[in-house]
């Protein structure tokens, strides 16, 4: 996995800040502009539980102001707000802050095996997945360090049964 590129974006610069005062964190943010058009799309979480549709509608409600002065009169402003999902393939190694104690799957390529476990720490080079597992085995290995270079693909797991309100 490459080193990460979404906090040096200047659209998670400009926004960011304004969501996280209100308990929100931007996971992902594009903006193409099509002649007057921006599109501008926004994926969210909510720091503190799971993310729903009215942390969507919040966010929508921060941004749109200060995306349509950005734009400017003379531009139409589309902007989408929406969760990661439950089974998000991480694109930017800032997002194993973002989901830490969450389980994933990570193929890597220094043990050439995906391994199952928890997000644990990250320090921007290595990443602790803790209760680390190989995959399709029972046996844990404990917690093991994985360096970023090594990681070729990191998938959040959603266990249905382990969903705390039951949903």
């Amino acid at each position: 996995m490459e080193k990460t590129t979404l906090t040096s974006d200047p659209l998670f610069g400009r926004f960011a800040p304004i969501l996280e005062a209100n308990g929100l964190r931007i996971v992902e943010i594009h903006q193409a502009i099509h002649g007057t058009a921006v599109n501008l799309d926004v994926y969210v979480i909510n720091n503190g539980k799971e993310t729903d549709s009215k942390d969507c509608d919040e966010a929508y409600r921060l941004i749109y102001p200060l995306a349509q002065l950005d734009a400017g009169p003379l531009r139409d402003v589309f902007l989408t707000v929406s969760t990661p999902g439950l089974l998000r393939t991480l694109k930017d190694p800032y997002e194993f802050t973002l989901f830490a104690g969450r389980g994933v799957r990570i193929y890597d390529s220094g043990r050439k095996a995906n391994l199952d476990g928890q997000i644990g720490a990250f320090d921007g080079e290595n990443l602790t997945l803790e209760h680390c597992r190989m995959e399709n085995s029972k046996e844990e290995m404990g917690d093991v360090v994985i360096a970023l270079p090594q990681i070729q693909k990191a998938k959040l797991e959603y266990v249905w049964e382990d969903a705390k309100d039951g949903n």
